[in-house]
């Protein structure tokens, strides 16, 4: 078996999944965006109107696929319409796999180990399952509202521009295990339902991160031996467990108004820069900062903890209230 470095990536074009979600045509690279001209509108313009027509498309094949209550649930509260949900005739079915590949009977969706060199837009798409294993986005990547209902494998993936999953939603588990962001990543507001997981051993984030306003039902965030090699916001974050042995937080790392509803581990963790868990909430098994390294200051004001928090071995900084 091919080394996963050196494993060759498969053309985008070449993958049915990737025909389905772009049947209305790829986008374009925006290009320099520090000015305002009437090209540069246009193409936004244009991108925005292939880009939700795309998204239409995608949920109407997938519409089939699931019942009523979970139709009904997701425009009542995911912001979709009815248009969205409403599923394709079996000969418009059958029209667009003729055009596509994709099997209507399969809903495996598998875009792994692609070369994507156009700007990826699945903003409020419906995914009942998604590998995009090993796959490098090249351009603006966009799962914004998007909807993962089994589990979204980003295993390995890079991401050289920037990419948002802000407000999707991941019924089972979300794995980024291995990832690599060049540019600003962004789950701002995203909801874990129900017993979720969150994968994301062994990242490295080379630009900011943004994990604020997530939410988690039950289930745990898995961040151990990542690297931070900048800011990184937590704030307001409803966490059930959270695991962040051996993370390296090289910038500034904001958990202010963070609440761990169970475990809270950074055993090991490294804090270069400031870190703020002012008015944070460590509640059933308390916080463990056993041999944490905390070289900035760091914020502790107003911090509630249920249990006594253990920092056996850690080092704090001077400055640490």
């Amino acid at each position: 078996m091919a080394d996963e470095e050196t494993k060759p990536r498969s053309k985008p074009k070449d993958n049915p999944w990737y025909r389905l979600a772009t049947l209305h045509g790829e986008l374009t690279d925006p290009g320099d965006q520090t000015g305002v001209t009437n090209e540069s509108v246009e193409r936004h313009r244009e991108n925005y109107d292939v880009s939700t027509r795309n998204m239409v498309t995608w949920n109407r094949w997938m519409a089939s696929h699931i019942g009523a209550d979970l139709r009904t649930r997701l425009i009542d509260q995911n912001g979709y319409t009815a248009e969205m949900l409403t599923p394709f005739s079996e000969k418009e079915r059958c029209c667009i796999e003729a055009r596509t590949g994709v099997d209507r009977h399969s809903f495996q969706v598998d875009f792994s180990d692609l070369e994507v060199e156009s700007p990826f837009r699945a903003r409020y798409c419906i995914f009942p399952s998604g590998s995009f294993k090993g796959t490098t986005f090249a351009k603006e990547t966009q799962f914004s509202g998007s909807v993962f209902l089994d589990c979204a494998n980003f295993e390995a993936a890079t991401f050289l521009d920037h990419v948002r999953f802000d407000g999707a939603t991941f019924y089972r588990s979300a794995n980024f295990m291995g990832a690599k962001f060049h540019e600003h990543m962004s789950l701002l507001h995203a909801r874990f339902p129900g017993l979720s997981l969150a994968l994301f051993q062994d990242v490295k984030f080379l630009k900011t991160a943004n994990f604020a306003d997530m939410k988690f039902a039950e289930g745990s965030a898995m961040f151990s031996r990542s690297e931070f090699s900048t800011s990184v916001e937590f704030s307001r974050t409803e966490f059930a467990s959270a695991f962040f042995e051996n993370v390296t937080f090289a910038g500034s790392a904001n958990f202010h108004r963070v609440s761990f509803a169970e475990a809270a581990v950074f055993e090991w963790a490294k804090f270069t820069r400031h870190v703020n868990f002012a008015q944070a909430k460590f509640r059933k098994r308390g916080a463990n900062f056993v041999n944490a390294v905390m070289q900035g200051e760091a914020n502790f004001l107003k911090t509630e903890f249920e249990v006594p928090p253990r920092f056996f071995g850690a080092t704090l900084h001077e400055g640490t209230v």
